[in-house]
């Protein structure tokens, strides 16, 4: 109890300090709760079962593009949702690209199709008529694409 007697100032100036370090950390804690978290938060648990690899999308790719109605084949993958643009070659019917799109579900797995949300964008860069874009979309609850135009 002396030292505090004789040391007033130092030990106000280090309760200061601590106090105001205090007083930042809670504000930091307030104010920014999840910083530096996963921005999904815990949606995508599980995902480490149902993994998609890059060698079996390079080979559905290398598929497709061997097509002879297919010009080009975009993929992307955010968190749960699985996108693929096909672009389809002039002259290529809405249902014969419908049907190569079908034909990408066969790709994966029943527990991939169950866990991922799967979107395929169907295009054609000459595009005389007003057909084209379609947009087919899989939710993981549904057995097969839904489709929609423009």
């Amino acid at each position: 109890m002396n030292f505090f007697k004789k040391n007033k100032k130092l030990t106000m100036w280090v309760g200061m300090i601590l106090g105001i370090l205090l007083v930042l950390f809670l504000i930091k804690i307030l104010i920014f709760p999840a910083f530096g978290s996963n921005a999904y938060g815990n949606r995508l648990d599980g995902i480490s079962k149902v993994r998609i690899h890059d060698d079996s999308i390079t080979k559905l790719k290398q598929s497709l593009v061997e097509n002879t109605k297919v010009n080009a084949v975009t993929y992307d993958l955010k968190g749960r949702i699985i996108n693929f643009i096909i672009d389809v070659k002039e002259g290529v019917s809405v249902e014969d690209a419908k049907k190569i799109a079908d034909g990408t579900l066969s790709s994966f797995t029943e527990e991939q199709k169950e866990y991922y949300d799967i979107q395929i964008i169907l295009t054609q860069d000459t595009v005389k008529d007003t057909s084209y874009p379609y947009i087919g979309y899989k939710h993981k609850t549904s057995k097969g694409l839904f489709w929609t135009n423009n």
